[in-house]
């Protein structure tokens, strides 16, 4: 009985903390098409890792299907900095610790051309070469984490409010 009572207690509360619940079923089988992102950074090649995360952590977290032609929606993105280097240095110009950053601006529209959201996210990781980690690992582990946040923030945009 406690422990019911502490469960409606809890669940009372988390509207009141602003933490929304999000229902797989947004995006109600629209399509939406995911262009390759542009990079205008030196550092090619990302985007297109970039632009595959995307459209698996769209399908995988809301009701979307990926449609090129004709799609109810599209999303955007632009890959606007990189920046890779050492943030550490050791004796003899070993590196012991280095550092990635990704910045990341995406649009939601409508196939009326209508903005439904947008945003500019970055991230910042630090990495240790001598535990075998790398710029390389490092920009993946970023893009993983800038991929499923502009999913979630997609989902925010799907809601039937929002259309």
């Amino acid at each position: 009985m406690a422990t019911r009572l502490l469960f409606a207690l809890l669940w009372a509360l988390i509207p009141s903390c602003g933490y929304q619940v999000l229902q797989p079923s947004l995006g109600a089988g629209q399509s939406i098409w995911v262009p390759t992102a542009t990079n205008h950074s030196r550092w090619h090649g990302m985007e297109a890792t970039f632009t595959q995360n995307l459209r698996k952590e769209l399908v995988g977290l809301w009701d979307l299907r990926l449609k090129e032609d004709n799609p109810d929606l599209i999303l955007t993105s632009r890959l606007s900095q990189i920046r890779r280097g050492a943030a550490v240095s050791g004796k003899g110009g070993t590196i012991l610790a280095g550092r990635a950053y990704l910045q990341a601006d995406w649009t939601l529209t409508h196939a009326d051309g209508t903005t439904l959201a947008e945003g500019t996210l970055s991230r910042t990781l630090e990495f240790l070469p001598q535990n075998g980690e790398n710029t390389y690992s490092a920009a993946d582990k970023i893009i993983a984490e800038l991929t499923e946040q502009i999913a979630m923030e997609t989902g925010l945009a799907l809601q039937p409010s929002k259309l």
